[in-house]
């Protein structure tokens, strides 16, 4: 049975991830590849991790897509971050994501730290989109349904290029 959820540690077992989620049947790419949804990244445990918070695992990703880049021209890569402390602006750039996308939530800190359970990162959060929209990483909002109309608002204005409305 084919699963489109792979645990990874290595830049094998993302090789050996990508390979295997390309060469299923359940995975047909037609046409130009336009519609491939392409390799997302996410973290084990969202409420404790950030991939983009840590230089090893911002050296594993760039080791992993490179490998990947180099055997399956042009499949697309993003990542699921929250967008706090996120380590290294300039190496997340590097990466050459078709996608890169942070939990703003709401449109105000008092709305954000109801979501979170009171995190206070609010300016972080809004800091990285700015900041990622400027190097031209290729940012997209998830905001709640309740707070959309103000928080995509909020998340267009700091430069992200889509807003996904969740319900959860």
């Amino acid at each position: 049975s084919v699963t489109n959820t792979f645990l990874v540690n290595s830049v094998e077992s993302i090789i050996e991830a990508v390979n295997r989620y390309y060469t299923s049947s359940a995975q047909f790419v037609g046409g130009m590849g336009e519609q491939d949804p392409g390799v997302w990244f996410a973290p084990g445990d969202t409420r404790t991790q950030d991939l983009l918070a840590d230089a090893t695992t911002l050296q594993l990703l760039e080791d992993a897509m490179e490998a990947c880049r180099s055997e399956r021209h042009g499949v697309p890569f993003a990542v699921y971050t929250s967008g706090v402390h996120v380590v290294d602006m300039e190496a997340v750039a590097a990466l050459r994501w078709d996608s890169v996308q942070v939990s703003l939530w709401a449109a105000t800190p008092n709305d954000y730290n109801k979501c979170t359970g009171g995190r206070n990162d609010f300016a972080q959060v809004c800091g990285f989109i700015a900041q990622a929209s400027e190097m031209n990483v290729p940012v997209e909002v998830g905001v709640l349904r309740q707070y959309a109309g103000p928080a995509s608002s909020l998340a267009l204005s700091l430069g992200a290029r889509h807003v996904h409305v969740y319900d959860v």
